[in-house]
């Protein structure tokens, strides 16, 4: 997960071990081995805190597009993995059809659960989540609409294997 507290997180250990460095260099000398080590995991910090950072705001613009452009729809969610990537399939009324979304779960954890619904805004294959449903909150054709797609995927799936 890149989040903001996790890249902030990240930049303020890199800025601690640029301090720590610059304080050794001066006390140790500059051409030694230990220096020469330090510098290179001085600079994996200082690359993996700018690739946070990068996602990020990635991240972040794509929310602000889906926000602004998004078509809101319903979906359900029927899987989520240990890294908290939850399987949401959304029925766009738009195009009239259901799509399989992967959503990064940030927060409210304890409401993601199987089986349960979910308002959203979709753009570009991108959904931010509204609110999330116990009961059965969406109307009966939609269900059915992303109920039919989600069996036909699973047949689909086990005559591949087969």
């Amino acid at each position: 997960m890149y989040d903001r507290v996790s890249a902030l997180l990240m930049l303020i250990l890199s800025s601690a071990l640029s301090i720590v460095f610059l304080f050794t260099t001066a006390m140790v000398g500059i051409f030694t081995l230990f220096t020469f080590m330090f510098v290179g995991i001085l600079v994996g910090f200082w690359y993996k805190s700018l690739l946070m950072f990068k996602k990020m705001k990635i991240k972040r613009k794509m929310d602000e597009l889906t926000d602004k452009y998004g078509e809101v729809c319903h979906g359900l969610i029927m899987g989520i993995s240990p890294e908290l990537i939850a399987d949401i399939y959304v029925y766009l009324p738009a195009t009239n059809s259901v799509s399989l979304v992967k959503y990064e779960i940030t927060h409210d954890f304890e409401k993601f659960e199987i089986g349960k619904h979910v308002k959203a805004n979709f753009y570009n294959n991108d959904i931010n989540v509204l609110n999330v449903f116990e009961n059965h909150t969406i109307p009966d054709d939609v269900y059915m609409r992303i109920i039919t797609h989600v069996n036909e995927v699973e047949r689909l799936k086990k005559a591949n294997l087969n």
